[in-house]
């Protein structure tokens, strides 16, 4: 701001005084303005370079997973005695329905259909196996004695076993909100799992798991120079 001061003559009075104010702002920019101008040229011209590949600084967005699990705690070693003879590979599809008497099915009840693939191992105990278990007869042959092959539980393939439809109703979805974990496959596994065991027994399972065995057994007993070898499941 600028004050101007000047004299004006008059003829009748005395000087008169006259103080004019210059009221003009000073048009030079403000440091802050500078400042905030600067940094978003320099976003822009850093993002233009990012965009463009003038500046390889690789993917700075990129994530990191980091593992901090606890180590793995070996509880117990347990020796084994059992001979894996045989193993049957089973599908099996699973049509469960829950319904309510008293009301339709779009309020309550549901209806899972699973498909599940899966395993059951049968084996041979070898652990009895001992010198009076082993007999020799007459005529020379040597006669092992083995329990009958026993089947395992069938073990569902995860990575192949899903539920192929879900279908809920109003009520049993509100409920659902509430549940930990409302639609669990633990019901229609264990079913899968049990219709797999039967479907086992029923099978030749067994008897294949015993025949691979008694093979298994002579060729042993035969490197060692035992010509005559018989193999009974007592």
């Amino acid at each position: 701001m600028a004050v101007l001061t000047e004299q004006r003559p008059s003829p009748t009075n005395p000087p008169e005084v006259v103080v004019r104010v210059d009221n003009r702002r000073n048009r030079r920019p403000s440091l802050v303005s500078v400042i905030a101008l600067l940094l978003v040229a320099g976003v822009i011209v850093a993002g233009l370079a990012i965009a463009g590949g003038w500046l390889n600084l690789g993917n700075i967005f990129s994530s990191r997973t980091t593992d901090r699990s606890a180590p793995v705690i070996l509880h117990r070693l347990k020796n084994l005695s059992s001979y894996h003879a045989a193993a049957a590979t089973f599908s099996v599809t699973v049509d469960m329905e829950k319904d309510v008497s008293v009301l339709p099915g779009f309020l309550a009840g549901s209806r899972v259909i699973y498909s599940g693939d899966g395993t059951v191992d049968a084996t041979v105990g070898m652990g009895a196996l001992d010198a009076k278990h082993v007999t020799r007869i007459p005529d020379g042959t040597l006669v092992v004695t083995l329990p009958h092959a026993r089947l395992g539980h069938a073990v569902l393939d995860l990575e192949h076993s899903h539920v192929m439809n879900r279908d809920r109703g109003l009520l049993d979805r509100i409920g659902g909100v509430f549940l930990d974990s409302p639609t669990s496959e633990q019901t229609v596994q264990n079913a899968a799992i049990q219709k797999m065991d039967r479907a086992a027994r029923r099978s030749n399972l067994a008897a294949k798991a015993e025949k691979n065995t008694a093979a298994m057994v002579q060729h042993l007993a035969a490197t060692v120079g035992a010509e005559k070898v018989k193999v009974r499941f007592a």
